[in-house]
C-alpha cells in the first residue's frame, strides 16, 4: 500500500514539474518576441499580442508574426498583407495595441470596429497626428493611453527581428499559415434590406414624400 502511495506522490510531482515547465518556456518564448520594425514605440511591449489597424481594419498577430486580414468572408493569415493593400504605409499607420488578455480578437471583430472606426483618431485633437515633431501613432489598450512617435523626422523602424514582416508586396501575399476562419456576424439585420430613413434620401425625393 505504501508503495502504490509512493507511486503516486512521485507522478503527482512529475506531472507538476511538466506543466510548470511547459508554461515557463511558453513564457520565454512570448517574453523573446520583438515587436515588428513598423510598430509605434510603446511601453511594456512583451506583454502584447495583438496589434489592430483600423484604416484597413486588419489584425497583426505578434507572436505569430502574421497579418490577419478579412477576404470573401473569411479571415485569412499570411505574414505579409494581400495586394490591395501594396500602398498602405506601415511605418507611420495608426496602430492599437490590443488589451493583453484578448484571444483572436478578429473573431469579435464587431467590437473593434464599432470602438476603433476607420479614421476616428484624426479627431481626437487638431494637430496631433499632423505634429511633425510628435506624431500620433496609436492607442494602448494596455496603458489606457495615446501613444506617440518619439523619433525624429520620418521613419522607416531600425528594431530587429528574426522574420522581417513585409506590408507593402504588390505581388500575391504568401501562402495562408492557417485555415481560413469564417466571419462571425451578429444581429438580426444582417444580410437585410436597410430601412431608408428620409434623412437617407436624395433631397428632391424627400421633397416629393413629404407632400
Amino acid at each position: 500500500m505504501k508503495f502504490i502511495q509512493i507511486l503516486s506522490v512521485l507522478f503527482l510531482f512529475i506531472l507538476c514539474t511538466v506543466r510548470v515547465s511547459n508554461v515557463a518556456a511558453q513564457d520565454r518564448d512570448q517574453m523573446n518576441v520583438a515587436p515588428p520594425s513598423w510598430a509605434p514605440d510603446y511601453d511594456s511591449q512583451n506583454s502584447a499580442h495583438y496589434y489592430y489597424l483600423p484604416d484597413i481594419e486588419c489584425y497583426y498577430d505578434l507572436w505569430n508574426r502574421e497579418f490577419v486580414y478579412l477576404e470573401e468572408g473569411n479571415w485569412q493569415f499570411s505574414p505579409t498583407l494581400p495586394p490591395i493593400y501594396a500602398g498602405y504605409d506601415l511605418n507611420n499607420c495608426f496602430t492599437v495595441i490590443l488589451n493583453n488578455s484578448v484571444h483572436e480578437p478578429w473573431m469579435h471583430f464587431h467590437y473593434y470596429v464599432a470602438h476603433y472606426p476607420r479614421f476616428y483618431y484624426k479627431s481626437i485633437n487638431r494637430d496631433g497626428y499632423h505634429d511633425n515633431a510628435r506624431p500620433l501613432r496609436g492607442f494602448n489598450e494596455n496603458g489606457k493611453g495615446l501613444v506617440y512617435n518619439n523619433r525624429p523626422g520620418n521613419f522607416s523602424g531600425n528594431r530587429n527581428e528574426a522574420r522581417p514582416v513585409q506590408g507593402l508586396k504588390r505581388d500575391q501575399p504568401e501562402r495562408s499559415t492557417r485555415p481560413a476562419q469564417p466571419m462571425k456576424y451578429y444581429g438580426k439585420q444582417i444580410g437585410q434590406p436597410v430601412k431608408v430613413q428620409r434623412n437617407m434620401m436624395k433631397p428632391q425625393e424627400k421633397r416629393n414624400r413629404e407632400r
